[in-house]
């Protein structure tokens, strides 16, 4: 989960992520092209697990560096 609201736009293309995982389907969430949403959840696991976000950084209007870590993993 994020610790800020990330958007990011490029042109007619834009990313909003959110802080909030409250699980609401009236979210903004998702990858838009235009006024049309294309991707609304995208979700990485490892070994069936998410990874935790240490830091996001925006750096402009189209560009930022999030930085994760994999959770402690048994095999």
């Amino acid at each position: 989960m994020l610790n800020h609201n990330l958007v990011l736009k490029s042109e007619e293309l834009f990313l909003v992520g959110s802080l909030s995982n409250d699980g609401r389907r009236d979210d903004a969430r998702g990858l838009y092209a235009r006024d049309t949403r294309y991707l609304s959840r995208f979700s990485v696991t490892m070994n069936g697990s998410h990874p935790e976000i240490l830091s996001a950084h925006t750096h402009d209007a189209t560009r930022a560096t999030v930085t994760c870590a994999n959770p402690r993993l048994t095999l």
